[in-house]
């Protein structure tokens, strides 16, 4: 892991950013490794919604005077999922919001890079219990989708019977 913010683990922060507490930062080495749970972006929650349909048509009978026996189908299945998941964690944007400095100003607080701030990034504060202002808990929070469509098409058939008798 190195300190450049493009390379940068959601789990390791710099240092130098100004949330980092003194204490952390004095011990510190070239980052601050960490671990918590997001609870400012809410309960993680996923809502499925499946839709499947399958059938099945089939013929059998007898051939060539009774002594052959055949059988043939066809079957058709398909399957549709749409996932919404809430309050899943923007990794991307969050280690942006991570790679925070101080504004020209020396007190204002705001993301380093400069694309990022005109994108929206908002910095984060993972340092306490609700630390995480609700700005940037939006900034970070991502509400994907995911759709699935599967469908498959089967034929299916034999015939069975003596060709000739020994």
């Amino acid at each position: 892991i190195t300190g450049e913010a493009s390379e940068q683990a959601a789990g390791s922060i710099s240092p130098d950013n100004p949330f980092v507490p003194a204490e952390i930062a004095a011990t510190a080495g070239s980052d601050v490794s960490w671990d918590r749970l997001f609870v400012e972006l809410g309960n993680v929650i996923t809502d499925n919604e499946r839709e499947t349909l399958r059938t099945w048509a089939g013929l059998q009978g007898t051939a060539f005077d009774g002594n052959w026996d055949w059988d043939l189908s066809v079957g058709y299945g398909k399957f549709k999922q749409q996932q919404l998941r809430r309050n899943e964690l923007n990794i991307l944007k969050l280690r942006q919001a991570l790679d925070a400095e101080y504004a020209e100003d020396g007190s204002t607080i705001q993301c380093a890079d400069a694309d990022a701030r005109a994108e929206g990034c908002v910095p984060v504060n993972i340092f306490g219990y609700g630390s995480i202002s609700p700005e940037a808990a939006d900034y970070i929070r991502a509400n994907p989708t995911i759709t699935t469509n599967i469908s498959q098409f089967n034929v299916l058939g034999y015939m069975s019977g003596d060709l000739f008798e020994l």
